[in-house]
């Protein structure tokens, strides 16, 4: 799975390391020569991005499984919408198309990680193709 691009803040974090390092690259320069302080300026780089990279990471799968609930919960709450305006009982196969009208646009929302929905019958909670396993589950 491809990674997403840094954020805007990680890649300030990351130019203000570069800086730092540019301003040292040149004090050092002086004293021990271009190659160290040219080293000093890519070694902070380096060690930055190392200890941010895996939070980052995992930030962005936890973000993606929790905008999956949130629309595990739109949908289940228009098939909610659905079946009380129909006088459905417990247990009717919902129709995907008549219940993506109570969801915004009219249209079935996409998890994020690049699962797929099912909407179930009324009273079951609808499940992603990521399943539980990823976290994503109601």
């Amino acid at each position: 799975m491809l990674a997403a691009a840094p954020s805007p803040i990680v890649l300030l974090f990351l130019v203000a390391l570069l800086a730092v390092g540019a301003s040292k690259c040149v004090r050092e320069r002086k004293l021990r020569g271009k190659l160290l302080g040219c080293s000093v300026c890519v070694l902070a780089c380096l060690i930055g991005f190392a200890i941010m990279w895996p939070g980052y990471y995992h930030a962005g799968s936890t973000a993606r499984k929790n905008a999956c609930i949130a629309n595990l919960r739109q949908i289940d709450d228009a098939k909610e919408q659905w079946a009380l305006k129909n006088k459905l009982t417990i247990g009717t196969a919902a129709d995907t198309i008549a219940v993506n009208g109570y969801l915004k646009n009219s249209q079935a929302p996409a998890c994020p990680a690049g699962g797929t929905y099912t909407y179930g019958a009324i009273g079951v909670h609808p499940t992603c193709s990521m399943g539980p396993s990823a976290g994503h589950t109601l």
